[in-house]
């Protein structure tokens, strides 16, 4: 006999994306994806290791799109285990209001917030066998705090944590930085992550670690591909369920992402043809160009719908194209928090310098943030005025 379970994080449900509504409905619609995935593979239970939602203040969209998860996944008789991450981290925890809301709407729920719980996934057609994960709660604490910490919960199957590990990282973490020899691999077959957004795995001393990637696309710095993995448990002697080693990745369907840095006309020639050949996809478009190339956004308008395609242009300098890949995901060790703030604004945005300017370790950031905000009112006053 065997179970299959389904791990995935870093979901990010939200309105919106680079502005667009639409971009909100993909991440819907990716997140509707995990049902078909699972019964797609036999997966009786889906594990969400954190950032289910993409803001501690989500939107009655967000909360009726979960609910709306709920209600499919009670019609296919799956379960969904999930914790919080650093997004989605609050006191109630949003899954937990959730859940409450699914009981008493229809006296049961799919979705469950297993916070500092141990929860028994047991084996189809056994009561006397079963898989046992516990889901640890977000601690964002110095490594050896959290040593001390992990040391007390709850030995299981399954560890489910939202947490950067270094050595699965594409960026420098900081003092709080865990690595694999801190995590308690030892009293689990599984420690299923989520925080970083990569596709990969590792084994150490027979315990499965890793990530299953987003399964949206949220900044330029991801592995490529948006996916979740299929864990798979066996019976051994009649007694104990072991992880098999063989386990799928599967890939969800997605936007294609064209992200470039553009250098020379013959690389926005290069874009140009590419973009031809995939825009009936309707792809997100993100490029990064010397400022001697001219025209950039419209040439890509010209071929690619602006209102069917997401087309981000920014000059070169105000952010550089990080490519990452499942194979290096330690090469990038000399970014700095500047680099990411393209993520988020556009260089020609008043809150791009703002972000520019608290990423310097001298900065105050609430002095420079006081000073913006009395900027703005300044203006806004002085425009009313006149």
């Amino acid at each position: 006999m065997s179970i299959n379970i389904l791990h995935t994080a870093d979901l990010h449900l939200r309105d919106s994306q680079f502005g667009r509504l639409d971009r909100g409905r993909d991440f819907t619609r990716a997140l509707f994806q995990l049902v078909d995935i699972a019964v797609k593979n036999d997966c009786e239970y889906i594990l969400a290791a954190g950032d289910i939602l993409h803001t501690k203040r989500p939107s009655s969209q967000n909360i009726m799109d979960l609910m709306e998860m709920n209600r499919r996944l009670l019609d296919k008789g799956i379960k969904m285990l999930c914790i919080a991450g650093n997004h989605d981290e609050c006191d109630p925890n949003w899954i937990s209001l959730i859940e409450q809301e699914a009981i008493k709407q229809s006296g049961t729920t799919a979705i469950e917030d297993i916070t500092n719980k141990i929860v028994n996934i047991p084996l189809r057609y056994s009561l006397a066998n079963h898989i046992t994960v516990y889901g640890a709660p977000f601690p964002d604490m110095h490594p050896d705090d959290f040593r001390a910490q992990a040391h007390t919960w709850p030995e299981a199957d399954i560890l489910l944590y939202h947490g950067g590990v270094k050595e699965f990282s594409f960026y420098p973490m900081g003092d709080k930085a865990l690595s694999i020899d801190d995590l308690p691999y030892t009293r689990y077959q599984v420690i299923a992550l989520g925080d970083i957004h990569v596709c990969k795995y590792c084994n150490r001393d027979g315990c499965l670690i890793g990530y299953p990637g987003p399964i949206e696309y949220c900044s330029a710095n991801e592995g490529p591909g948006k996916s979740c993995t299929i864990l798979r448990f066996e019976e051994k002697s009649g007694k104990l369920l072991k992880l098999k080693e063989d386990r799928d990745i599967v890939a969800l369907r997605t936007r294609r992402v064209i992200q470039r840095e553009i250098q020379t006309e013959s690389d926005m020639n290069t874009l140009l043809e590419d973009i031809r050949a995939q825009k009936a996809e309707k792809p997100i478009i993100r490029v990064w160009y010397d400022p001697s190339i001219n025209d950039v956004f419209t040439r890509i308008a010209a071929i690619a719908d602006p209102c069917e395609c997401i087309i981000r242009v920014e000059p070169r300098g105000s952010g550089t194209v990080r490519k990452v890949s499942n194979d290096d995901v330690n090469t990038s060790t000399s970014l700095k928090p500047s680099d990411f703030v393209s993520d988020f604004f556009s260089s020609d945005e008043s809150l791009y310098k703002v972000a520019i300017s608290c990423c310097n370790a001298e900065t105050k950031p609430g002095v420079v943030i006081d000073k913006y905000i009395e900027e703005q009112l300044s203006t806004y006053y002085h425009d009313k005025q006149f």
